[in-house]
């Protein structure tokens, strides 16, 4: 039996809820495993005399049951009384998501086409400059090119 299975059966085994053959496979482990062994003598520890030093600083509201009647407290299953800005409420937020999502989608697309773009007639002038049906290369156009266009 794995080490898992015997701390998840432990509490299961403690109460007596296993069947004979689990029962009995989990102790097998536990009389030849002494790590699940010593983590079988701290839970039993814990769970035998636990220690409630930690919880000593809590105490409960004495006015608690006053405040629940009076209607102070209510439940979150109970309506609202004030269901139209509930409504609102949830509108309101529905809007929001629908206005974030939207302005995500512009900014990223936005973001997506301004790449570097290169100059997509560059490449169609340095043809034409150097087109070999020409009789001449035009070297005027590519000093014009290669200057930014100045001459």
């Amino acid at each position: 039996m794995k080490h898992k299975t015997v701390i998840k059966n432990l509490i299961s085994w403690m109460e007596g809820k296993l069947s004979d053959s689990q029962r009995q496979e989990l102790e097998d482990h536990l009389r030849t495993c002494p790590d699940c062994r010593e983590y079988y003598r701290k839970m039993q520890a814990v769970l035998e005399n636990p220690d409630n030093s930690a919880f000593s600083h809590l105490t409960a509201d004495p006015f608690l049951p006053a405040r629940i009647r009076a209607g102070e407290i209510r439940s979150l299953s109970e309506p609202s009384d004030m269901p139209l800005l509930d409504g609102l409420r949830w509108s309101f937020v529905t809007l929001l998501l629908f206005i974030g999502i939207t302005l995500g989608g512009v900014m990223g697309y936005s973001i997506m086409s301004t790449t570097y773009r290169t100059d997509a007639s560059l490449p169609t002038q340095y043809y034409q400059a150097f087109n070999p049906g020409d009789s001449y290369f035009q070297l005027e156009n590519v000093v014009d090119l290669e200057n930014g266009g100045v001459k």
